[in-house]
Parts: C-alpha cells; sequence; structure tokens
C-alpha cells in the first residue's frame, strides 16, 4: 500500500498491480459508497487482468479505507476530484503506457467516473459494474451524451437499478455495450454470477487496452 495526495492535500490510500512487462496498460478501480480498494469483486478483476499483462490501481476515495478525511466529505464532486488526482499520479508513472487507460465503476463508483466529461475523456474505455444512474442524478444523465469511448455496462437481472440504467445506457452515443446477467443481484452475491461479470470484464478490457 502507497499514498498519494489530492487536490485538497489529504493522503489517498492505493494499491497498484504491475505485470512484468512494462509499460502496460492500466485500470483505475472506483468503489462504491462504504467500499474500498480491497473490494471484494474488484480485486479478483484487478488479478485476473494481471495474469493478462494488464496494471491495475484500486484506491480508497476521501474518508473510505484508509484515506484521510471524512465520509460526509466524499461528495460526487469530491470523489472526481480524487480520481483526477489518481489519473495525474499515473501519467508521471514510467511503467504505464497512460494512453492505454480504462476506467472501472462499480455502484456510486460510477458517478464519479461520469461526472466529470473532462476526466472521463482521458479514458480509452469505461466499464460500468451496477451504475447507480436514478434521477437523483440528474446530471448524470445529462452528461451521457458527451461520453465518447467505449462503455460496457454489466447489471444484475434483479438489481432494482436496473430500468434506471436502461434509460442512461439509450442516452449513450458512443460504442457501448450492454450485459445483463440472468438472475443475478445488485453486488452479483451469487460466485456464479460473479465468475461471469468476472469473464465478460476482462476479455472486454482485453480487447480495446491491448488493440
Amino acid at each position: 500500500m502507497a499514498f498519494f495526495i489530492n487536490k485538497q492535500g489529504r493522503q489517498l490510500a492505493y494499491n497498484m498491480l504491475v505485470p512484468p512487462k512494462v509499460p502496460a496498460p492500466v485500470v483505475i478501480f472506483s468503489h462504491g459508497f462504504d467500499s474500498s480498494k480491497d473490494s471484494p469483486r474488484s480485486r479478483p478483476i484487478a488479478d485476473e487482468l494481471l495474469n493478462e499483462g494488464v496494471a491495475s490501481f484500486l484506491f480508497d476515495y476521501t474518508g473510505h479505507g484508509q484515506s484521510q478525511g471524512n465520509k460526509l466529505d466524499s461528495t460526487i464532486e469530491q470523489q472526481a476530484d480524487d480520481l483526477e488526482s489518481a489519473i495525474a499520479l499515473l501519467k508521471g508513472m514510467p511503467e504505464i503506457d497512460f494512453p492505454k487507460l480504462a476506467l472501472h465503476g462499480s455502484s456510486s463508483g460510477c458517478l464519479p467516473i461520469l461526472f466529470n466529461v473532462e476526466t472521463n475523456q482521458d479514458a480509452s474505455a469505461i466499464v460500468l459494474r451496477a451504475p447507480r444512474t436514478d434521477g437523483q442524478f440528474p446530471e448524470i444523465l445529462a452528461r451521457a451524451t458527451d461520453i465518447t469511448c467505449p462503455v460496457l455496462v454489466i447489471q444484475g437481472e434483479y438489481d432494482p437499478l436496473l430500468e434506471d440504467t436502461k434509460v442512461f445506457y439509450a442516452k449513450l452515443k458512443t460504442e457501448k455495450e450492454f450485459k445483463v446477467i440472468g438472475g443475478a443481484d445488485h453486488l452479483f452475491t451469487n460466485p456464479e454470477h460473479f465468475t461471469e461479470v468476472r469473464a465478460v470484464t476482462v476479455k472486454w478490457l482485453n480487447n480495446r487496452l491491448k488493440a
């Protein structure tokens, strides 16, 4: 574990997985509220990407995990700032093939990715796992048409957020793919469902980051 500094001067904790062959493509993982860089769903995806020669950057947002700050300060705007700081850090790392960058969000962790168009324009690809795109965040719907990189959306058939996601997905004008996992809930708690999520995610990212 290591730390980087966000725009407010707080220390944010991160883990970075780097394959032997560098410079390597990289995926930044954006966790949901009350989660962390140690997410039991994100870390297995990162481990499999490592086996495929893709680096991963997993960090704790302000007020989460081992990062400084209070959870009440961890608004979408703050998390979008934190994500920008993470991207800036990776830009200066010689082991990272920076143009080959993907952003992977889970649940509310999709919001900071989508909130700031300038941030996601740095990405070559975006994965949204069980995204929260409901009407509580109308600015996300308004910004959907501004996304230019390919987007993969993965959601469980029985996720209560699925119908909102369909509305968001319809507004995307870029290359896109929607994978609904039959029988799955919001967190893909059934191991068989998560195995499918992991396989779909890794294959899709490989195709776009290694092209």
